[in-house]
């Protein structure tokens, strides 16, 4: 997860959940790339826990004096035929995919209507929400959850001036999507499918990061999809069997999970900071680096 101090984000402090890897890195970068620069307070929290949510929002508040803004990435892909899956690879995926969201979304809004500040939540859905893949059950219900609970949300928060919407990507490279970007069939069948070039980049996402700021100060409720133009057509189904044909009918597996909790707070100027403790996607001691155009966020980890 991640707390960011982020032109567009000018002096605002955000949190980003799953903010180590994927899209979660790729919007901490656009938000360091927004405000030249950011300091950043990591925190390893597992936002399937209630008190380690609770925790992320007081931690970037004390850090930063207020919370602005946030982005609720963390989320896991799986899944297996219908009458195959057993309760705890359902639960697993519905509970880090959308539990998460929900209990992001709940302490997120309760810290902007303490502040009586107003703020802005943007949650990261997916294109599974309204055109789901075959094997994959659990994860296209949590998005289309995901999806329900902004609008849910945005109607109960909109009177305090809290904005909710969200962004469903399409197929983007990240670790948790390794599986199918370097298998040469699907990408073939993605290119096939998607009328922009089809190799969705976390950048291209975190582009969607303009829902948190002002320019859409009138804009709750909806959700952006950013997926080259996958969901304008419906090739997208002669992907899902070239993943069959490549893996299975099962071809979704067991669950897949990645970067369940980090956390970095970001304020206005960058900075070196420590990580203790275990990280999913930081697992060694040593230095790593944030990078976003002029400004780069140095990170060493200890055990």
């Amino acid at each position: 997860m991640v707390a960011i101090s982020a032109r567009r984000f000018t002096r605002k402090i955000a949190v980003v959940t799953a903010g180590a890897s994927g899209i979660g890195l790729g919007i901490v970068r656009r938000l360091a790339a927004d405000e030249f620069g950011a300091d950043v307070v990591p925190l390893v929290t597992d936002v399937r826990r209630e008190p380690d949510i609770e925790s992320l929002v007081t931690t970037a508040v004390e850090s930063f004096g207020r919370l602005d803004c946030a982005f609720n990435v963390a989320g896991a892909g799986g899944g297996g035929p219908v009458v195959g899956l057993g309760a705890q690879e359902i639960d697993s995926v519905l509970s880090l995919t959308l539990h998460s969201t929900f209990l992001c979304v709940k302490h997120e809004a309760s810290q902007f209507i303490a502040q009586d500040s107003g703020g802005a939540i943007v949650n990261i859905a997916s294109i599974n929400a309204i055109q789901p893949d075959e094997g994959t059950a659990p994860y296209n219900a949590a998005k289309a959850g995901v999806v329900s609970l902004t609008q849910s949300a945005a109607l109960e928060l909109g009177g305090h001036g809290v904005r909710v919407t969200a962004v469903g990507p399409g197929l983007v490279e990240t670790p948790m999507t390794r599986v199918l970007t370097e298998n040469p069939p699907v990408v073939q069948a993605c290119q096939d499918a998607t009328p922009l070039t089809w190799r969705g980049r976390p950048g291209d996402i975190a582009a969607a990061a303009f829902l948190g700021g002002d320019e859409c100060a009138w804009t709750i409720g909806q959700t952006l999809y950013a997926d080259g133009g996958q969901t304008d057509g419906h090739g997208m189904s002669e992907v899902a069997a070239a993943v069959r044909a490549e893996h299975g009918r099962d071809a979704g597996g067991s669950s897949r999970t990645v970067d369940p909790a980090f956390a970095v707070a970001c304020g206005p100027l960058a900075t070196s900071w420590h990580l203790r403790g275990a990280c999913p996607s930081v697992t060694e001691p040593g230095r790593g680096r944030i990078a976003a155009a002029s400004a780069n966020v140095e990170f060493e980890v200890t055990p």
